[in-house]
């Protein structure tokens, strides 16, 4: 699998909101991804790395680049289809939640800004 630079994948257009506090968008992963295929066959949630990856990009879309995760607390399961809202403060606070507001993943990032 080829990962791109700032990609999200599943991405929900015109739905990234960066303001001087971080950043937010919202994101459905359609049931026909290959990734859902293997995991798992007849019962699809959407991988707690798929998750990650998402907040990562998020974040280099603040400028900022990934130096570590300190923590990641998966609490909930995502399925294909949910629309999940992705949320990551300039201090490395991310989460992933279903839109009805349940937490599906909370973490800490270490985060490096990027020179001008």
């Amino acid at each position: 699998m080829t990962v791109q630079k700032n990609r999200i994948v599943g991405l929900v257009e015109d739905s990234v909101e960066i303001t001087d506090l971080g950043a937010t968008c919202q994101v459905v992963f359609q049931p026909n991804e290959p990734v859902f295929a293997g995991h798992f066959p007849g019962n699809p949630i959407v991988p707690g790395v798929l998750m990650l990856e998402g907040l990562v990009a998020l974040n280099v879309r603040l400028g900022a680049t990934l130096i570590g995760i300190k923590e990641a607390k998966f609490r909930a399961i995502a399925r294909p289809s949910q629309t999940l809202r992705y949320s990551l403060t300039r201090e490395g606070l991310g989460a992933v939640t279903h839109v009805d507001g349940e937490v599906v993943l909370s973490c800490k990032l270490t985060l490096g800004i990027e020179p001008a």
